[in-house]
């Protein structure tokens, strides 16, 4: 190949990558979970508010999971409270320390997919990850929207 050629194939691909960068610029995505391969609009992204959801579970415990607006469950809680007080006050202590104060810790899980898992300072798990992601970015990307996205967060009752 020429040095002119290969300069030439250098821009063009210069310019895509701007181009597609300049496209995609704001929206943040992750992985569709009914659709492998397919790429949707992450939760949270674009203003979209999230919203923790309390519900009770099989064994009469109350729980907590965290839904997009599009009504996709992001996070779960890590435990069921008998009292939904305190399922309540974990809510608030995850919507006011979730960018600051608590650690999110990502691994794989045994399909090897990136889950992340939501850690209290004792090391409790307080809430999972929703879903796998085939991509470590995804994963990340994930925790991002909620680290962002849970001080605002409405809290609900499940129907």
């Amino acid at each position: 190949m020429t040095p002119s050629r290969f300069a030439c194939l250098l821009c063009v691909g210069l310019l895509l990558g701007t181009l597609a960068a300049a496209n995609t610029a704001g929206a943040a995505t992750t992985p569709d979970p009914q659709a492998p391969g397919r790429v949707q609009a992450a939760p949270g992204a674009s203003g979209r508010a999230l919203t923790f959801e309390i519900y009770k579970d099989r064994s009469a415990e109350h729980r907590w999971r965290l839904k997009s607006s599009n009504g996709q469950i992001i996070a779960s809680s890590g435990q069921g409270y008998k009292d939904k007080r305190d399922c309540k006050n974990a809510i608030e202590r995850i919507k006011k320390d979730a960018a600051t104060k608590l650690k999110f810790e990502t691994y794989a899980d045994n399909r090897g997919q990136h889950r992340w898992r939501l850690l209290a300072s004792n090391g409790q798990n307080i809430a999972s990850s929703g879903q796998g992601y085939q991509d470590k970015r995804d994963c990340e990307h994930a925790i991002d929207v909620i680290k962002k996205g849970a001080e605002n967060a409405k809290v609900e009752e499940a129907q």
